[in-house]
């Protein structure tokens, strides 16, 4: 209640906190909007060439009729929005629950600029980690075709959440139940390919090989900065952005493996508590690695991670001896959120550590599902 007061009030104030950096888009609400456009833009024309009411907003034909078909229009707008802002608010308080982290940490999360991107423009990735937590939950409660076809919605909304639908067949014992999960997953990702070819013609979006200037996160984002120092690069652009994010990510991972080796690795999981919350870690991992990779990674989809780290927090059994571990789990979190656009200079800090905390939470996922295996052999 209090984070959708929170949502509510900046909202009537015109986010102060985004004018403040320079970061708001300057209209309400302006994801829902374009995309409540798009729904007439696909009425009128199959093709944006002549109309500017899409501008570039690539999403799949299957969202924009079943929004017709809900009747939503650019006048639903506002309502849809503070729907978004609720559904958000729903969000981090289930994910936050049981997290035992401070208020003061907990606010500097609801009040980072990636998440207050998210709201101020209501975007549509609000319904879609509010998508996975829910089919994660159902998951967890044995209901693996409902939480199938929740992820499938989800998809076909954004294909980012396809992984997880092959990944799904692993949390049933029963081959049946594995087998229609992954011959669904595989008519629904057909069906998503071929929506990605025609929403390229409908949304008529931009060709060839662009990068932010290190305006988002992921793998791709080390390329981001390339055209900073373009004069300078005996390579392509492109080739040049592919080794250095490659080269990055490969530091960091043996940074990380020097690091596991000298912790001891073989010892005991981290003890879970709240299986459902687990699974929801799992998950929403899961779909963040598929941003991170993917270059789908604007700032705003780090709610990936943060909805991941606090599952996590709120799964795992808050030990004396885990307190470093939480510690850093929480600083990295923080760093990454607030180092980032529209930060400027610290962005750098913000991408290593967000790369950092990626591969500690992958760790952690590893060895929960593959050392436990090992003890229970014993």
């Amino acid at each position: 209640m209090y984070t959708f007061g929170t949502f509510v009030i900046l909202d009537l104030t015109k986010w102060i906190p985004l004018r403040f950096w320079g970061a708001t888009s300057g209209e309400h609400f302006v994801d829902t909007k374009q995309i409540l456009n798009s729904v007439r833009c696909l009425e009128e024309n199959e093709s944006t060439q002549s109309s500017d009411l899409c501008n570039g907003y690539v999403y799949g034909k299957t969202l924009l009729k079943g929004l017709d078909l809900l009747n939503l229009s650019s006048p639903q707008t506002t309502f849809l929005g503070f729907f978004f802002l609720g559904l958000l608010a729903v969000v981090l308080g289930l994910v936050s629950f049981k997290s035992l982290i401070p208020k003061s940490i907990y606010f500097a999360i609801v009040l980072s600029p990636p998440v207050l991107l998210l709201a101020e423009r209501a975007n549509f990735d609000i319904l879609m980690v509010a998508l996975v937590l829910f089919a994660s939950l159902l998951s967890r409660q044995g209901t693996q075709i409902g939480s199938t076809l929740l992820l499938a919605v989800a998809s076909l909304v954004k294909f980012y959440t396809i992984p997880l639908m092959f990944i799904q067949a692993s949390y049933t014992r029963k081959p049946l139940i594995r087998s229609l999960i992954i011959g669904f997953s595989v008519v629904i990702s057909y069906l998503i390919g071929k929506e990605m070819l025609a929403t390229k013609k409908l949304m008529n979006p931009t060709s060839g090989t662009g990068y932010n200037n290190g305006e988002g996160f992921g793998f791709h984002i080390w390329a981001g900065y390339l055209p900073r120092f373009k004069n300078f690069l005996p390579l392509d652009m492109g080739v040049a952005g592919y080794v250095t994010s490659g080269a990055v990510l490969a530091i960091l991972i043996t940074g990380a493996l020097i690091y596991l080796r000298f912790k001891e690795v073989g010892s005991s999981p981290t003890p879970i508590l709240q299986g459902n919350s687990y699974r929801s870690f799992e998950y929403l991992l899961i779909v963040h690695l598929s941003c991170f990779f993917a270059g789908v990674s604007i700032d705003y989809r780090l709610i990936f991670i943060i909805t991941a780290t606090l599952s996590y927090l709120s799964a795992v059994s808050p030990l004396k001896k885990q307190d470093t571990d939480r510690n850093l789990i929480i600083g990295l979190l923080v760093i990454s959120l607030w180092c980032t656009y529209p930060s400027d200079g610290l962005q750098y800090i913000g991408d290593i550590s967000l790369t950092v905390l990626t591969l500690l939470l992958v760790e952690k996922a590893i060895r929960q599902r593959i050392l436990i295996r090992k003890h229970l052999k014993k």
